[in-house]
């Protein structure tokens, strides 16, 4: 899990979490629907492949290229 977050409302939680697969995103899926029935997905989102990370280039295995991309000023 990379974050969690407390939000007002009727949706009041996000979640993010790094997976290897979809396959074991899934399966955490599941663990926490069993774990907390009482919650109710409002919107899953999944993102395939990141192409940068905390500024790092990242190749197609996600692994760091040794490139870096500074933060815009």
């Amino acid at each position: 899990m990379r974050l969690v977050q407390a939000l007002r409302g009727q949706a009041n939680l996000v979640v993010s979490v790094f997976g290897r697969s979809l396959d074991a995103i899934y399966q955490w899926d599941q663990r926490v629907s069993v774990a907390y029935p009482e919650m109710h997905l409002h919107e899953s989102v999944m993102q395939l492949r990141w192409a940068k990370r905390m500024g790092w280039m990242l190749d197609d295995a996600g692994r760091l290229t040794g490139e870096i991309v500074p933060a815009l000023p």
